[in-house]
């Protein structure tokens, strides 16, 4: 008996260790990444200005591609079409270009910066906000997301995302809008997100098992 609790014991204390120092961190960390949101705070679509989005690899560890998207908090005092794409008259523009951060070993040219746009057969305008623009928009609840860009997020590089308002919407300026973006899983990734998935959701529950397994097996033995 004594050798069942201190080897469940073990087990759990080795599975709590795994979690908190991160033994499949990189897998970990892409698994929280994405599909997580990361947003700004509130930005001004209410006159003509460039909100300036400066990101680094400490706050948000993603490489690989992400999704960029504006989002509004859907007023009860408007109509649900109001955020219907062809009638919002917020037009926007979208840079992102990568600086080299200090931990970066390579050697970057003085000043350099390098263009992190996605361009290809989806991502292919320059006003992503127009009628006719393919890139996605979701609503639900209480919120409307409109995509804006498809990012590239490479290791060690510090990502600055400029949005320049070149058409303000005074409107939707008072629906909270904000940007955000959402990191895709690399493919090269997937086997280890799926380990890393499979311990969080299947460890805590053996730990949680053998825990209980534990006790019960105390309690039988003190009574019999």
């Amino acid at each position: 008996m004594l050798f069942i609790n201190i080897a469940c014991s073990v087990v759990i204390i080795l599975y709590i260790l795994m979690a908190r120092n991160g033994t499949y961190s990189k897998a970990s960390r892409e698994l929280r990444v994405a599909g997580n949101k990361y947003e700004t705070n509130k930005i001004d679509i209410s006159k003509i200005n460039t909100f300036i989005w400066t990101i680094t690899k400490d706050e948000w560890e993603h490489e690989g591609d992400a999704q960029l998207s504006i989002l509004f908090q859907i007023r009860k005092d408007l109509p649900r079409e109001k955020y219907q794409r062809e009638n919002v008259s917020l037009r926007v523009k979208v840079r992102a270009y990568a600086t080299p951060s200090n931990a970066d070993p390579r050697d970057w040219p003085a000043g350099a910066e390098y263009d992190r746009v996605i361009r290809d057969w989806y991502y292919n305008t320059d006003d992503p906000l127009s009628k006719n623009s393919s890139i996605w928009r979701r609503s639900g609840g209480d919120r409307s997301e409109f995509g804006l860009a498809g990012i590239s997020c490479r290791p060690y590089e510090t990502l600055t995302i400029e949005v320049a308002v070149t058409s303000p919407d005074p409107i939707l300026a008072d629906s909270n809008p904000k940007l955000k973006i959402v990191g895709s899983h690399p493919s090269s990734m997937i086997p280890q997100i799926l380990i890393a998935r499979f311990i969080d959701i299947v460890g805590l529950t053996i730990s949680i098992l053998l825990l209980l397994l534990m006790n019960l097996l105390y309690f039988l033995c003190i009574h019999k």
